[in-house]
């Protein structure tokens, strides 16, 4: 029963961590409901119980966190209001624990949120593996500090810059598509740019040009999904909802500004036209990136091709381009759109290595050994410029072994196991000597 329970609220949201922000965006907002009088108040109360509830069976370490900080805003926020009610709030304060440690006895002892926080510091839990993905994206942000690589750049980037061990816990060639901690993720999307734009947003909605204060339930609906969204990310079901809360906050503090400067509207524009521009191709390509899932390759090729004209300086679009163009067998074209994917970015050993390995296989299909040797030559460079990674050293040890240098065989394997002994083991079954 107990573990049927949490599959049931798993497959309700595909995921407990999205009900679980979905929960702690909306306990501050039905405990503030819950202050009022009649029958609304007290639809609110039963209302706020059952979020503390599905929140419990979640047993989400970030969605606990977050509704306790999101209570605690809106609680202060309405401290006036709930000064002469001290019996009914640590009624409710008592109802809410009971409720959390009434879960807690409804999950399955190795679900439970105490489980779970004592697995934080365990050999691939958390700590370890969150911090592995932050410093992987902390090193792609850092490559772009100013503007960064776009909605869609960091899965093709992350995998030069994540640490040694990545595969071996993780899998070969996954990638990341999200930071899971949205300061990060800011930066890496967005850059330096996004970030202090983002911050301009939350500052002008928190600013209070009178004596009103905010509304306690939006604000404690926004903070909650900001603390939760340092280890996570906003889904489809919940960032919409946030986004308005912080409208609706911004209008009701900032009746009284004055009218922007107008000098401010020619960047403003031209900054507003890029933008456009920019998220546009990433709309293509982010429809294009979802038909490669679905396996169809083919109508794929135009999506990725729009996004690379509309922005021919991403070189992410290209680096799809030719995957997609691969798949369906178009080696010429795939080799054209990753050379030029490379050369918006010569320091990627990623794509370098991509354009190695094509230009490796098209020679040897034709008989070209001067085009194999530079071609094995550059795949060694690609390998210099990102050490960490499988798939390099596989290319490489595959190319050495077809022009027969068996002494480049075990040095390259040799660096395969001190770097990834998972993978080594797995890629070398093969291509050991």
């Amino acid at each position: 029963f107990r573990g049927e329970l949490f599959r049931h609220v798993r497959a309700f949201a595909g995921n407990p961590d999205f009900i679980a922000q979905q929960m702690a965006m909306a306990l501050p907002v039905a405990a503030c409901a819950a202050l009022g009088a009649g029958w609304g108040a007290a639809l609110s109360a039963v209302i706020g119980l059952a979020a503390a509830v599905v929140l419990g069976l979640t047993a989400s370490r970030g969605g606990a966190v977050a509704a306790a900080a999101g209570l605690a805003v809106a609680g202060w926020l309405t401290r006036d209001r709930w000064h002469h009610r001290r019996g009914a709030v640590v009624l409710a304060a008592t109802a809410f624990v009971l409720a959390l440690a009434g879960a807690e006895a409804l999950l399955p002892p190795d679900l439970t949120l105490r489980a779970r926080v004592a697995d934080l510091h365990a050999d691939g839990g958390f700590t370890r593996t969150r911090g592995r993905l932050w410093l992987g994206v902390a090193r792609a942000a850092a490559e772009r500090p100013v503007l960064g690589w776009g909605p869609e750049g960091l899965r093709d980037v992350f995998l030069r810059t994540v640490p040694p061990g990545w595969a071996d816990t993780e899998g070969l060639g996954v990638t990341a598509r999200n930071a899971h901690d949205w300061p990060i993720q800011l930066a890496v999307t967005g850059g330096a740019a996004g970030v202090l734009a983002f911050l301009w947003l939350l500052v002008a909605a928190g600013r209070r040009p009178g004596p009103e204060p905010p509304d306690a339930g939006l604000a404690g609906a926004a903070v909650a999904w900001l603390v939760h969204n340092l280890v996570s990310f906003g889904g489809a079901a919940t960032a919409p909802v946030w986004w308005a809360a912080l409208g609706l906050l911004s209008v009701r503090t900032n009746t009284s500004r004055r009218p922007p400067v107008g000098w401010v509207a020619v960047p403003a524009a031209t900054l507003a036209f890029l933008a456009t521009v920019r998220l546009t191709a990433d709309a293509y390509a982010y429809r294009g990136n979802e038909m490669t899932r679905a396996n169809r390759n083919g109508p794929a090729l135009p999506m990725f091709h729009r996004a690379g004209r509309l922005a021919p300086w991403e070189g992410v679009y290209f680096s799809r381009l030719a995957l997609a163009h691969e798949a369906v067998g178009h080696p010429e074209p795939a080799l054209a759109a990753f050379e030029r994917a490379a050369a918006l970015a010569p320091l990627d050993g990623i794509r370098v290595g991509h354009v190695a390995r094509l230009r490796f296989i098209l020679a040897t299909a034709e008989h070209r050994p001067d085009e194999q040797e530079a071609a094995y030559r550059l795949a060694l460079a690609a390998l210099d410029l990102a050490p960490s990674q499988p798939s390099l050293y596989g290319t490489a040890i595959m190319q050495a072994q077809t022009l027969g240098r068996h002494d480049e065989v075990v040095r390259l394997a040799a660096a395969l196991r001190a770097s990834e002994p998972g993978w080594a083991a797995k890629l070398l079954g093969v291509s050991s000597p």
